[in-house]
């Protein structure tokens, strides 16, 4: 038998033979008779669908006519189906007429580019590859284990002397005025960050407010005796010291097991956690009121011999 066919017999009005045309498109019966069209009108039963319906094949009917048509998207429209929920369809376009469900949960999401809001993120984040630049801005969490941009805190250190460099061989604290005169440290040898500042010859300013150790040091030397002063006798033992003065008051007495006399000089230092240092405190070194005085004179040469006064900031936090 054979499957396919060339022509159809069919009758007209009369009833006499005739044979069809053979066309493309499929052979429907009109009101008018039997013809081939591509454009069928056939009445089809309905099949309502809802979320989680499969289906093979859509086929769409617009218009008045009821004609059957295959539904091409216009060039350029990257839109999907949408029902509206009142038993229609719509061409919506996926970025504006989509609903995603909130919240929405997946296994596996690939992106390229993630513009978001507000993150949240509950599992541990893993970057497999990290790109190599110069570090320009901090990032960490916050006390809200927020991810923000801010600064990571650094050591900052700031050094005052009694000359303008280590190696110069003035001694400005040689003679003090009185054995609880305050030290000379007012020279800046170095403050990149700007921590602190020269008010005067005796007094630094703390210009950024934190915590410090705060060091200093200084040297006693030994007086040169002479025949005629029982004050350079081995029992006329000094114990000098250099004290901390923060704001007007002694927080440390540094180091207090030294003691100075004839010949025999002593080093002196010290350090001193000042935890929580406002802006604007002042910073001074006191000689603790042991020493032994002198003049340049003849009678009393090379008494006090006090050098090497320097003070270190180190701001950490």
């Amino acid at each position: 038998m054979d499957t396919v066919g060339k022509h159809l017999n069919i009758l007209d009005d009369n009833f006499c033979p005739h044979r069809l045309q053979n066309v493309p498109g499929f052979l429907v019966r009109s009101g008018n008779g039997f013809k081939f069209t591509t454009e069928p009108r056939v009445d089809l039963t309905e099949m309502e669908v809802v979320n989680g319906d499969t289906w093979s094949h859509i086929v769409v009917a617009l218009g008045s006519d009821g004609i059957f048509r295959r539904i091409l998207p216009a060039t350029g429209e990257g839109g999907v189906l949408k029902g509206d929920g009142n038993g229609h369809w719509t061409m919506a376009d996926i970025s504006s007429q989509l609903v995603i469900p909130d919240p929405l949960t997946l296994g596996t999401l690939n992106v390229s580019t993630l513009n978001t809001a507000v993150t949240n993120i509950s599992g541990v984040l893993t970057f497999s590859v990290i790109g190599t630049d110069t570090i320009t801005q901090q990032i960490g969490l916050n006390s809200s284990n927020e991810l923000v941009i801010g600064t990571i805190p650094t050591v900052s250190v700031a050094s005052f002397f009694e000359n303008q460099n280590l190696t110069d061989a003035g001694t400005p604290n040689w003679y003090p005025a009185s054995t609880t005169d305050y030290c000379v440290i007012g020279n800046e040898l170095a403050d990149p960050d700007a921590v602190a500042s020269v008010v005067d010859s005796r007094t630094i300013r703390i210009d950024q407010a934190g915590d410090y150790i705060i060091q200093w040091r200084g040297n006693f030397n030994g007086w040169k005796p002479t025949a005629t002063n029982e004050i350079d006798s081995i029992s006329n033992v000094k114990y000098p010291g250099i004290w901390l003065v923060v704001n007007n008051s002694v927080v440390d007495y540094g180091t207090k097991n030294t003691f100075q006399t004839r010949w025999r000089g002593t080093p002196v230092f010290g350090n001193y956690y000042a935890a929580g240092l406002a802006a604007n405190s002042t910073i001074k070194l006191q000689l603790n009121g042991s020493i032994q005085m002198g003049t340049s004179s003849a009678e009393f040469p090379n008494r006090t011999g006090l050098t090497g006064v320097g003070l270190m900031l180190t701001k950490v936090k």
